[in-house]
């Protein structure tokens, strides 16, 4: 505890389920200690069991968090077009379609840079 230069606190905070049943968890990582860099940063993402750490998951936190993507109640919806009820129907549509996929990420970094860039 005291000789360690970073220490990290793994949580599950929720269960990610679809129609089969459990398929992965929702996981928080806080920063406790860190002599190398700011401490105390915290990080939410999902693992899903036999993929790892879920990348499309990860897209669509940053692109809600950069209104890319919009809520309305439990609907998600990008560039006008409805992606699904819930963020597992969500998720499986931007799975099965990669052309969405490219869209939304282009999106994201591009919302990204002009929040930069404004800063």
């Amino acid at each position: 505890k005291f000789y360690a230069s970073v220490r990290i606190d793994v949580r599950r905070i929720g269960q990610l389920k679809n129609t089969n049943g459990p398929c992965g968890s929702r996981t928080r990582v806080k920063v406790v200690k860190n002599k190398l860099a700011p401490p105390f940063q915290v990080a939410e993402f999902d693992i899903r069991w036999g993929e790892g750490i879920d990348r499309i998951g990860e897209l669509m936190d940053e692109a809600l968090a950069l209104d890319v993507i919009t809520r309305r109640g439990a609907y998600l919806s990008f560039a006008g077009e409805n992606l699904g009820q819930g963020r597992e129907k969500a998720r499986a549509a931007i799975v099965n379609s990669p052309t969405l996929f490219a869209a939304l990420s282009d999106a994201a970094a591009t919302a990204k840079n002009h929040l930069e860039v404004a800063a």
